[in-house]
């Protein structure tokens, strides 16, 4: 889930979890010169993890669209995370469409009376036929793509059916550009 502030100069009109950069050229004329002046407009990006959900206090590996909502802790924790969000310049919240990740940022968006847009850019990623199971051979699996792809390896590989480090990157990328 992203949340996103406003910018600290200027004023885009893209809604976001913004803390990105945005640069601009305005150019100005003087004598016979003519001059550019590079103005940068910073944002600010939130990213939070959705609260406590089923597939948590179950041990299932569920990145998709299983039906596991939060749990009355994982309710606890939005609002809690609402709070303390509550004094930052937020305009936007995005959310990946995972119930358990809509259902927390709606939580937040609700607390803090903010519009929400649910984007597959968000998703967490398809770990393939290793979804829905929470036996020991698929969460080592699981991980090891994990640790694999942080450290820069096999990141054209993945789980049977799900998503490589490539797969991610070229749908989460271009979103957080976009913004």
């Amino acid at each position: 889930m992203g949340v996103m502030t406003k910018p600290l100069i200027g004023g885009l009109s893209n809604p976001l979890i913004k803390s990105a950069r945005a640069g601009g050229v305005k150019q100005q004329r003087s004598g016979l010169t003519l001059k550019r002046k590079i103005v940068h407009i910073f944002m600010k990006l939130y990213f939070a993890r959705h609260g406590e959900s089923l597939a948590n206090t179950l041990h299932i590996i569920s990145n998709r669209d299983l039906p596991h909502p939060l749990t009355l802790k994982g309710q606890d924790q939005a609002r809690a995370l609402a709070a303390r969000l509550r004094d930052k310049s937020i305009t936007r919240i995005y959310a990946s469409p995972v119930p358990r990740a809509a259902e927390t940022a709606a939580i937040i968006g609700g607390m803090l009376s903010l519009p929400l847009s649910i984007t597959d850019a968000l998703h967490e990623y398809d770990c393939g036929l290793l979804e829905g199971r929470g036996d020991a051979e698929a969460w080592e699996l699981h991980e090891q793509f994990i640790v694999d792809w942080l450290n820069g390896n096999r990141r054209d590989e993945c789980p049977l059916g799900g998503e490589s480090f490539k797969d991610i990157r070229d749908r989460f990328v271009p979103f957080i550009e976009s913004l």
